[in-house]
């Protein structure tokens, strides 16, 4: 169920909302992840709670805010190579969340899980599996020999900037 509630105005568009998203089954977006990983959704539900608020102004980027709560229950996915159970846990919160998605600004007082799982392996050439699952782009794919150059990271490391005060 998703819940809106709250003001809009059309011209300039704004909007002022309290949100309340609950139990979005996260198998529906295997399709999207399945661009990217060679990962299967088994179980997984979403939610996401809080204040919204959204601001169009012409030649500006849109001001979009948001401060509450996130999180998935259930998690269940699936390596697709060895049709094994791969990350799961029974919730993950995300609490506190302040995003500023303008000021590329977002942080979030604690982030909790509860019953994690993860399948690492460590392969004889310290590769992990997870590397195995990474659909890449065929054209930018290169042979495991080659050295790939290591950029330097961009002149403005305030942006974007992410924090979690906690974790538990």
């Amino acid at each position: 169920s998703v819940a809106l509630k709250g003001d809009m105005v059309i011209e300039p568009f704004s909007a002022r909302a309290a949100v309340d998203v609950k139990d979005i089954g996260l198998e529906a977006f295997q399709s999207y992840l399945a661009q990217f990983a060679r990962v299967d959704i088994e179980d997984g539900k979403f939610r996401l709670a809080g204040q919204l608020s959204v601001a169009l102004q012409e030649q500006q980027p849109p001001d979009i805010k948001f401060n509450g709560s996130t999180g998935i229950a259930d998690l269940v996915t699936r390596d697709q190579l060895v049709n094994k159970d791969l990350i799961k846990w029974q919730n993950l919160t995300l609490n506190e969340i302040k995003a500023d998605v303008a000021a590329e600004r977002y942080t979030a007082g604690e982030l909790a899980i509860d019953k994690p799982y993860a399948r690492v392996i460590i392969k004889e050439d310290k590769s992990v599996n997870f590397n195995d699952l990474i659909v890449g782009d065929k054209k930018s794919e290169t042979k495991s020999s080659e050295k790939v150059p290591v950029k330097a990271a961009p002149a403005d490391s305030e942006k974007p900037y992410f924090k979690i005060d906690r974790v538990r």
